[in-house]
């Protein structure tokens, strides 16, 4: 529960948002890598474990395993931390979950020392819960600049911890309690940008699928921003921060099979890409260098489905020569893919990997716009890829593991060994080391002594797209942008006024500001305070607005009579 004092401290140290600087190369604080993308940025790395050179003859070690835990997604590795997310429910707690609507889920934030090597874990926090189950899984997220975990339960909770002792700093809600028992919803692994946490997820209901994206202060967990969208498939992908023109964005898939670029700071719209077509399902978002990859399905029979890759070119890349005068946004091309039940994509410089259910690994050159290599793979397991060091690692949950070496677009295997493990999640790449989550074990492979780990220069996005260099008003956010409130209570609202790229300006004077309260109380415009008044005995959903100009912003705020725990509203 967040307390009175953070409610009211609603936006401290705005400034930090500039100082935030980009995630250190050589850690995994995200299932899906420090850049979103699965691609490690690592160098001095072989996956040769087969080569008995001198420089590779300890790099196949396992260090350590740690039994009997059933882990739940990719470990995280930063600030020389392990930390995983494991379930320790017994058959019987299952059990009872599956019978009540409310059940307590026995899931937990473990975390280990891996510079000292330390046998003991050096926090274990359990993250539990009487709330009804939305979500099927629980994620865990990670940020190594601020040294916070962020934890997105089962529940629809969102837990901040301290990375360091483990210690709660604020809990949130993204459902309030006008959402039934019932609902079932899809989520994934929450992102983070400065001082944003944005949660994803997807509700089906009455054959209409609706995308939620809100984007909360990883301060104190008010939202900033928060939109739906209605899409034409139940099939959620991860957003992806990437570089449009001169702005930071956020991809998300959109309304009628678009994807939808949006001002990763304000939640504005700024363009919408038309994807293969309006029938197709948007699986996979991958960024990198400046290219947008889109991967696609749509259903031929029961078993198949066909697949398509689409790539954008959003800005120019780092080491670009094109003309900055010619147009930066444009479609670079468009693959069609072998048909499997199963299939997922990586994007590394000027080439495009594929890999499928049915075993066919495809690898397609940007440049020369055609296929250029069709290998064969293990059939019917679910298949991962990641890339470090100009290879590509191959890893399914059937427990083939494959190493290829990637050159000028030529693709050799290096390294193939089935574990007879499963392997149910991608591995996690640190400093030489590759952590592997099994069913019900996590093992550290690597070099004992990993101080020569070296990695390219991660650039912040916000450098690239120099978003700051505008001073012009483009639009301003009300925060919180959603609360409950009960009777009596009394909210403090600020107002920030970002560029046109949407980067941050200043906080805005309230008697600037046009002000306008549908609900009940009192709203004193010079204060930018909200009194409600003691005497409420109902329930009210009710819209504060406010104007600068032709700008304005809205935060929906729900008034419940039975005080309660402070709860943020779905999107409206």
């Amino acid at each position: 529960m967040i307390s009175a004092f953070r409610i009211i401290l609603i936006v401290c140290s705005i400034s930090l948002i500039d100082s935030v600087q980009a995630t250190e190369p050589m850690t995994w604080p995200h299932p899906l890598g420090p850049e979103y993308n699965r691609v490690s940025r690592e160098r001095n790395f072989s996956l040769d474990w087969d080569d008995d050179s001198p420089q590779n003859a300890d790099q196949h070690d396992e260090l350590w395993t740690i039994t009997e835990l059933p882990g739940l997604h990719t470990p995280l590795i930063f600030n020389d931390k392990l930390y995983a997310l494991f379930d320790f429910s017994s058959p019987e707690d299952e059990l009872n979950t599956a019978k009540a609507s409310k059940a307590s889920f026995h899931y937990g934030v473990i975390a280990w020392s891996i510079k000292d090597r330390d046998p003991e874990a050096r926090f274990s926090q359990q993250i539990s819960s009487e709330l009804p189950q939305r979500f099927a899984q629980p994620y865990l997220v990670g940020d190594p600049t601020w040294r916070q975990l962020f934890c997105l339960n089962v529940t629809g909770e969102v837990l901040a911890l301290d990375s360091d002792l483990g210690n709660t700093l604020w809990t949130q809600f993204l459902f309030d309690d006008s959402v039934p028992d019932n609902l079932q919803a899809q989520s994934v692994a929450p992102i983070i940008f400065e001082h944003l946490l944005i949660v994803t997820w997807l509700v089906e209901q009455e054959n209409r699928s609706t995308l939620y994206c809100m984007a909360m202060d990883r301060r104190n967990g008010l939202p900033c921003w928060q939109l739906k969208r209605s899409l034409a498939n139940n099939i959620l992908a991860s957003p992806t921060p990437a570089v449009f023109g001169q702005q930071v964005v956020l991809a998300i898939s959109g309304e009628e099979g678009t994807v939808e670029l949006l001002q990763i700071r304000t939640g504005q719209t700024v363009e919408k890409l038309e994807s293969s077509g309006n029938l197709q399902s948007i699986q996979e978002l991958l960024y990198q260098d400046g290219q947008l990859l889109v991967l696609s399905s749509s259903e031929n029979d029961t078993d198949m489905k066909s697949w398509h890759i689409d790539l954008w070119r959003l800005t120019q890349s780092e080491s670009s020569n094109t003309d900055p005068a010619e147009n930066p946004f444009k479609k670079l091309t468009h693959f069609d893919l072998q048909s499997a039940e199963m299939t997922t994509a990586l994007l590394h410089g000027d080439t495009i990997f594929a890999v499928n259910s049915a075993g066919t690994l495809e690898v397609f050159s940007i440049k020369q716009q055609k296929r250029l290599h069709e290998l064969p793979t293990a059939q019917g397991a679910k298949p991962h890829l990641q890339w470090v060091n100009d290879q590509l690692l191959l890893t399914t949950n059937s427990g083939l593991w494959q190493a290829y070496v990637c050159k000028n677009s030529a693709c050799e295997l290096i390294f193939s060994k089935e574990f007879g493990k499963q392997i149910p999640f991608p591995p996690a790449i640190s400093k030489k080391q590759i952590y592997v989550q099994y069913d019900n074990e996590l093992t550290a492979f690597g070099p004992f002594e990993n101080g020569d780990a070296i990695s390219q220069l991660m650039i912040p996005l916000t450098k690239i797209a120099q978003d700051e260099t505008s001073e012009k008003p483009g639009s301003i956010q009300l925060i919180p942008a959603a609360l409950s409130l009960s009777p009596g209570f009394k909210q403090e609202f600020q107002v920030l006024l970002f560029n046109e790229h949407g980067h941050f300006l200043k906080i805005l004077d309230p008697q600037e500001l046009t002000w306008e309260w549908s609900g009940p109380g009192e709203f004193s415009n010079p204060l930018g305070l909200l009194t409600l008044p003691i005497d409420i005995k109902d329930h009210s959903k009710n819209l504060l607005e406010v104007k600068l100009g032709e700008l304005k912003a809205e935060s929906v705020i729900r008034i419940d009579s039975t005080p309660e725990q402070f709860n943020a509203l779905s999107a409206p």
